[in-house]
């Protein structure tokens, strides 16, 4: 184990000690942000600022704070931090960035108490959901912010909170095995605290200790207990308790991921505001439920959001963040024009003197359905010699990935060779799922150049999926290996997953699904590259308008009805990019769309660095390789558990051996060795020293290299150094 400091060390006084928590508790709390009155201290079970949260995403060079009502970064928020790169020492790149929607309905206000009849000739007014500025609007008596608010129950808040943390006894025995210690505090926890860093943090995959203890109803694929509802009311743990609730899979896909809804349910501003009325419900007999906020009513749109954040630690990823936005109606209307859009503002060295171009998307005139470009804008700092700064400024990029489906037109709206296909009709549209392959145990199929014939032990063909692990446990155990080669061989899985989207060919396999539903040969939602699974199977809709203008021009953001009378009101959308020497920000949205009741859309961007424009350019090829590949990117074998052993001018390393059994879906047990890093930057960056073909930094420099040499097995090592790794008061 590690050597501990002594208590001899540590000389701080019980009371600096109680008066310091009483300090992070005043300003963690009561000096979050500007608020009206009280509310998080606000119990009612429909009054949501109270579970307003923040996390980092701090997996890759993109250092990138985000909040749990669609900000990223802080976004004006406390401790107001900017996107940083490279990593947490590096140069601000973007200050402010809110996802919106706005949504045009018909005015109310002549039927509070009467059904809206089908004959009616009433104004259209917008609804825009956003939390821009948090502090603005609120409501006239001051009691709320009419913004987005996180729903409930999705991240970790405590004994106290709304869902308290997971049980670490996974298997049940009542026993705490090593990998069962979340924590590390050697105690069996049926429910762990949330990380005592911050009081609220979101739900992060590489920090088990911000998940819930059970996620809530209707939030995955499979999922078979009641939609979670408002006000929220889930009892029952489901299927991924203890587990990631990941989109694709009860897993993660990147290598950190974080999650979170949101709704609109709190934003009455049209209501309090204006003269015009909209009311998202309907009472039992029909007419709208105008219950106000103070009871517990629901304004806005009726609109919730599911958000998913994706970093890869990868070096051809490591300067990309995805961000997706997947929009459902919970009303009791269908919203016939909804647009879904951003406001950003960048800041590429300091807030003057950027520039900006847009690149329009393209797309195979072949009409293959390729996209050869996405949407993407371009801002760079013009005298970037004139900054002062170790650093060298570099490129920031946004690219438009998804804009939500128009599946009802007889339209080709996203030029792909197909028309109205949808994420939600049951159809393999653009027929690229795959069933298990029924190769046999060697795996090589007629038409393979290594093909010999049939194996001889039946298993080709056999109409069945085959696999040496005769006991389901994802390992291989004595007796099981039949063809003595150490591993364990299966008949491929492809998309034939079953509904978790786990393959027995992948870490953390909990064993087949209890509904017989994997490498059954059929197609079933929550398997890869299928309707919800399948991102090419939506008619993406486009982007409509976008915009590039001074900072200081942007006051009607904060007047909703005049930022859609400016922005988004144009039906024929455009293109403008102001060219000034001020502080520039930018908006954009994809064309309108009509969202039916319960029904999902999504919208999702990519935030792209790059030490240059050329090098933005090819980290968005690396961007368009995710895209297409359903946001799946290389990731790295298990990351050991490593122990260092401290004494005077020597380090001890211990690991453990749980990357060699790693597992990857394309190529099976392929782990090939160790390399160990020696470094004084928490990123790493001292040592990034290796460069690409085009001069551009993106590898480590290794201390040392233990390689897999012809397959021949490892020692478990165990590593001593002297000299600088024991310099006294420097940290390694």
């Amino acid at each position: 184990m590690l050597n501990s400091f002594s208590q001899s060390n540590i000389q701080v006084s019980f009371t600096k000690i109680l008066l310091f928590v009483h300090l992070i508790l005043i300003l963690s709390i009561t000096q979050l942000f500007s608020q009206p009155q009280n509310t998080r201290f606000d119990t009612h079970p429909m009054h949501w600022d109270r579970f307003i949260a923040r996390a980092i995403l701090d997996k890759n060079l993109i250092w990138c704070p985000i909040w749990n009502i669609a900000k990223i970064p802080d976004s004006g928020l406390p401790p107001h931090k900017s996107l940083l790169w490279p990593g947490s020492n590096g140069r601000e790149y973007m200050y402010y960035g809110s996802f919106f929607t706005a949504t045009l309905v018909e005015d109310m206000s002549p039927y509070p108490n009467s059904i809206m009849p089908e004959k009616r000739n009433t104004k259209q007014i917008p609804i825009i959901s956003t939390s821009y500025s948090i502090d603005r609007p609120i409501s006239k008596n001051n009691t709320h912010r009419q913004s987005w608010m996180p729903v409930p129950g999705f991240y970790n808040n405590g004994k106290y909170g709304w869902i308290w943390g997971i049980n670490e006894d996974i298997n049940g025995d009542g026993q705490l095995t090593p990998d069962e210690d979340v924590n590390s505090n050697d105690i069996l926890d049926f429910n762990l605290d949330p990380p005592e860093s911050i009081i609220n943090s979101l739900a992060i995959s590489t920090d088990k200790r911000t998940w819930p203890e059970y996620w809530p109803g209707g939030s995955y694929i499979g999922d078979d207990r009641l939609y979670f509802g408002r006000p929220p009311r889930t009892t029952i743990a489901g299927k991924r308790k203890g587990l990631w609730n990941g989109e694709y899979k009860a897993a993660p896909i990147a290598d950190q991921e974080a999650l979170f809804w949101m709704d609109d349910h709190e934003n009455d501003y049209c209501n309090d505001w204006k003269d015009a009325k909209y009311w998202p419900m309907k009472n039992p007999d029909g007419t709208p439920n105008t219950t106000l906020w103070a009871d517990g009513g629901i304004a806005g749109a009726g609109i919730e959001v599911e958000n998913r954040s994706y970093v890869w630690f990868h070096p051809l990823a490591e300067d990309l963040l995805i961000s997706i936005y997947r929009m459902r109606n919970y009303s009791d209307y269908t919203l016939n024009t909804v647009l879904a859009g951003m406001y950003a503002d960048p800041d590429i060295g300091v807030n003057t003197f950027n520039q900006a171009s847009f690149i329009v998307a393209s797309y195979d005139p072949s009409g293959v359905g390729r996209r050869l470009e996405f949407d993407i804008l371009y801002q760079w700092q013009k005298y970037p010699q004139q900054i002062s700064g170790y650093q060298k400024i570099g490129t920031f990029a946004i690219a438009f990935l998804e804009t939500p489906g128009i599946e009802y037109n007889g339209l080709d709206d996203d030029y792909d060779g197909l028309i109205d296909e949808a994420m939600d009709d049951g159809i393999d549209n653009d027929g690229d799922w795959m069933p298990f392959g029924d190769t046999g145990l060697d795996r090589i199929a007629p038409g393979d150049p290594e093909y010999k014939g049939p194996d001889l032990d039946g298993t080709e063909g056999n109409g069945q999926w085959d696999t040496e692990d005769d006991n389901l446990n994802g390992a291989l155990d004595p007796g099981e290996d039949r063809n003595k080669n150490d591993k364990l061989d299966m008949e491929p899985v492809n998309d034939d997953r079953g509904e978790d989207g786990l393959g027995s060919d992948e870490n953390g396999w909990p064993g087949p699904d209890k509904d017989g539903s994997e490498c059954d040969g059929r197609m079933q939602l929550g398997e890869p590259n299928f309707d919800l699974t399948d991102i090419d199977e939506a008619d993406q809709a486009g982007l409509k308008n976008i915009q590039v203008f001074e900072t200081k021009q942007d006051s009607e953001v904060n007047d909703r009805w005049a930022f859609w009378e400016k922005y988004l009101s144009n039906t024929l959308g455009e293109i403008e990019i102001t060219e000034s020497d001020e502080d520039i920000c930018l908006t954009f949205c994809a064309r309108g769309i009509r969202l039916e009741q319960k029904e999902p859309k999504r919208f999702s961007i990519a935030i792209i660095m790059g030490a240059d424009q050329e090098d933005a350019v090819r980290n968005k090829a690396v961007m368009q390789d995710i895209y297409d590949h359903n946001y799946r990117f290389l990731t790295p074998p298990l990351q050991p558990t490593l122990v260092a052993n401290v004494s005077d001018h020597k380090v001890q390393l211990y690991w453990d051996s749980a990357a060699e059994f790693s597992k990857d879906p394309f190529f099976g047990e392929d782990f090939n060795g160790y390399r160990l890093y020696k470094s004084t930057d928490p990123k790493f960056l001292d040592i990034k020293t290796i460069s690409d073909a085009f001069g551009n930094v993106l590898l480590f420099k290794p201390l040392a290299i233990y390689d897999n040499i012809d397959g021949l097995g490892f020692c478990h090592l165990r590593l001593s150094g002297t000299g600088a790794a024991g310099v006294p008061g420097i940290a390694f």
